[in-house]
């Protein structure tokens, strides 16, 4: 309703457009503030009145027109990483949405010893980030199939640790969900392929095969060793993980599968 509603969003915005939608919301409890992600800006709202407080554009800086695609609180709230739709991660500051630094660069893989290549997209996407904040470890899911473990120890500079690969054939990695209690990392893609990785050595742990579509959405059931999927059919999926599952040869079976019916007005599906 914030979003959608209050008026005073197009006065505050450069070249509004009204097909513009949020990509992601989140609540800041260090300002106090809900936080509206779209394509191109920020909408911070107080939480307590709900009028908008301030609108952060011009978030890429000036490099090129790329789409805003990913959000993450970092430590305390205080500062936030946005990624865009080129692959670029930044962090900025919240009160006023400085840039504090660049996270990657083009071609930071081959800083890394890898045995596989990471395959080339023109257009790699940043589709999600999870910041985690007693590890400070900051995690990337990208169009070019790869996931990216990145250092945020120092707060002027961020080291990429690892990049894991090979388990979506290439397919765009859409989604993705961290359990601190599992040790696990959970990544969907839009081959309707779901990996199941250990986070500590960055193994592939299992594949999970029971979609048919892009995978949206995926949430670890803490504290029970569960993973619960959604895909864009209207397909759930609910996947038991390590200590329960029993998988062989690293596939792993759906347990409870729901599919979403749209019965249209003559009575049929």
């Amino acid at each position: 309703m914030f979003f959608y509603d209050n008026s005073s969003v197009s006065k505050s915005i450069k070249n509004f457009n009204e097909d513009v939608y949020a990509i992601h919301a989140d609540y800041n409890a260090y300002y106090n503030t809900f936080v509206i992600v779209t394509k191109i800006d920020i909408r911070v709202y107080d939480a307590v009145t709900g009028r908008l407080r301030k609108v952060l554009t011009d978030l890429n800086g000036g490099e090129g027109n790329q789409d805003l695609s990913a959000f993450a609180f970092g430590g305390k709230q205080r500062k936030f990483y946005l990624g865009d739709n080129s692959g670029v991660v930044k962090i900025y500051n919240m009160k006023d949405g400085g840039v504090i630094h660049k996270v990657n660069e083009p071609g930071e893989e081959q800083d890394l010893d890898r045995r596989k290549t990471v395959k080339k997209k023109e257009n790699n996407e940043t589709s999600e980030l999870i910041y985690l904040k007693d590890e400070k470890l900051l995690i990337t899911a990208n169009w070019d199939s790869t996931i990216r473990i990145y250092d945020e120890g120092e707060p002027e500079e961020s080291m990429l640790l690892r990049i894991m690969s090979g388990a979506h054939k290439d397919s765009d990695i859409i989604t993705m969900d961290y359990s601190a209690n599992l040790n696990l990392l959970a990544t969907g893609s839009a081959n309707g392929m779901i990996a199941i990785w250990d986070f500590e050595s960055g193994k592939l742990e299992s594949i999970c095969l029971s979609h048919n579509a892009d995978i949206t959405h995926l949430k670890f059931a803490d504290y029970f060793p569960i993973l619960i999927s959604a895909s864009s059919d209207g397909t759930m999926c609910v996947w038991p993980v390590r200590p329960s599952n029993q998988h062989q040869n690293n596939i792993n079976n759906c347990i409870l599968k729901i599919h979403h019916s749209e019965w249209k007005e003559d009575g049929t599906e």
